[in-house]
């Protein structure tokens, strides 16, 4: 009996250390995470934000939740940088242009801007209402970054990642929109997909971060 106490406490052990140290390697991305965050709060404003009037079969913008959005930069990082295609001498990994389908005002593209956390060399998007580049170009002065542009017309070939949350409320139009951006997209590049229907099924890509929304294109 004793000796199954003690292997019983040893088992216990164990299992708190294996704990401890997932915690710990949680740590530097919830320290920076809450940076960001603190730095978002700090900047970002909603003020003469107004809902846009949004297409059948499309969602109005809807934001992804701040902590979710940056989970997905902070994954992106971790698989660009375990990829050899983004391999940089002395960065992480080799700076990339990402383009943001269905950005609306461009919340999303202006906190990246703010920090220097990731390694973006271009930041860009576009949205199908012009009355909300036109709120994103006056509250975050983003400018020509953000642009009006059609989920389904545009040239993803250019862009290394594309970033989106769910454009379309109907899941053949969502679905048809994922069809024609993974073919538009180079070989090698990533994609983003918060929400989508049919990524994980699509043998053109690999999943890349467990979590079945970053996939990276591979033929």
């Amino acid at each position: 009996m004793e000796e199954m106490e003690r292997l019983r406490n040893d088992f216990a052990i164990d299992t708190a250390v294996e704990d401890l140290a997932r915690v710990a390697a949680l740590l530097p991305r919830l320290r920076d995470k809450l940076k960001i965050l603190e730095a978002a709060l700090a900047q970002i404003t909603t003020a003469g934000l107004e809902e846009a009037q949004a297409p059948a079969a499309s969602f109005p913008y809807i934001p992804l939740d701040l902590a979710d959005f940056f989970d997905c930069m902070f994954d992106l990082e971790a698989a660009l940088s375990a990829d050899p295609d983004y391999a940089d001498p002395d960065l992480r990994h080799r700076r990339v242009d990402l383009v943001e389908a269905g950005c609306g005002p461009g919340r999303n593209l202006f906190l990246l801007g703010a920090t220097d956390r990731f390694e973006f060399r271009r930041l860009e998007g576009f949205d199908h209402a012009p009355e909300l580049i036109d709120q994103g170009r006056r509250v975050f002065g983003l400018g020509e970054r953000i642009y009006g542009g059609d989920c389904n017309s545009f040239d993803y070939a250019p862009w290394d990642v594309v970033y989106f949350y769910r454009p379309f409320s109907d899941p053949d139009a969502q679905n048809d929109f994922e069809q024609y951006l993974v073919g538009k997209m180079r070989t090698g590049a990533y994609v983003i997909g918060c929400g989508h229907v049919g990524l994980d099924r699509d043998r053109r890509l690999l999943e890349k971060c467990g979590k079945g929304r970053i996939f990276k294109k591979l033929r």
